[in-house]
């Protein structure tokens, strides 16, 4: 069965905005566990898999969480929910970047990348 794998930028460095911003979007409460080089939110059900970490940057640099994660929802399924991820990021002034595409078993993708903005 064919999955569609999801990465994006969360442009806050603030790891509490960032658990507000995907609980909101899950419908579900999340954590913020430390890491040593940084915060990690992960979360978990039968169709979806969601890992945000803090992205490495350098002096000058806004921090950023990344975003990556896997889903059993079709393309237009996965558009539609990352479209519903920015909007909550919007509202809440916060610019939010995805793209996803569709893979096969092994993790090789077989489809275009798609990006939502």
């Amino acid at each position: 069965m064919n999955e569609t794998a999801f990465y994006g930028v969360i442009h806050s460095g603030d790891p509490e905005t960032v658990r507000k911003l995907l609980a909101k979007w899950l419908g579900s409460d999340v954590a913020v566990k430390i890491r040593l080089l940084g915060e990690e939110i992960v979360y978990e059900d039968k169709d979806l898999y969601v890992y945000a970490h803090t992205a490495f940057h350098t002096a000058g640099e806004q921090r950023a969480f990344l975003l990556e994660g896997h889903t059993s929802y079709g393309l237009e399924e996965t558009k539609q929910r990352l479209e519903q991820l920015l909007q909550i990021c919007k509202e809440e002034g916060v610019k939010c970047e995805c793209e996803y595409v569709e893979v096969n078993q092994d993790g090789d993708e077989i489809s275009d990348h798609f990006q939502v903005t």
